[in-house]
């Protein structure tokens, strides 16, 4: 089942690979980290019924999940269809991921108000699409 469409890494991550080859121990360290975060961010979509297509009832979600650790930065799109409460209780624990996982990156200062705001244009878009 595909959920995610997009992932990008930030340049900070390439740097650091690149300036860092002798301490290989940190980059293991870090991609460490990134298997750890992405179980819990599977946990988000655990007890919930998604799909590929779009089947009778269903409402379309795209929405974007942000995790990492100081200069290390992943931002990714998750996009499916759920029925509206599947769909209502995924981006909530989503949102709640990006709140947790999404504070120790650099990009600290931002990533509370776009984890917000495209909760609540989420909330706004599985409305639209039921009426």
């Amino acid at each position: 089942m595909v959920r995610s469409i997009s992932l990008s890494i930030s340049g900070a991550l390439s740097s650091v690979r690149l300036d860092c080859l002798a301490d290989l121990s940190f980059v293991r360290r870090i991609d460490g980290i990134c298997s750890r975060t992405a179980g819990t961010l599977e946990r988000c979509f655990e007890g919930v019924s998604i799909h590929d297509s779009q089947q009778p009832g269903d409402v379309y979600v795209a929405y974007h999940s942000y995790r990492g650790f100081l200069v290390w930065f992943v931002q990714q799109e998750h996009q499916f269809y759920a029925t509206p409460e599947d769909a209502k209780q995924v981006i909530a624990k989503l949102l709640q991921f990006n709140l947790t996982w999404g504070l120790l990156s650099y990009g600290a200062l931002f990533i509370p108000f776009l984890a917000v705001g495209n909760y609540y244009a989420q909330l706004k878009s599985i409305q639209n699409q039921q009426a």
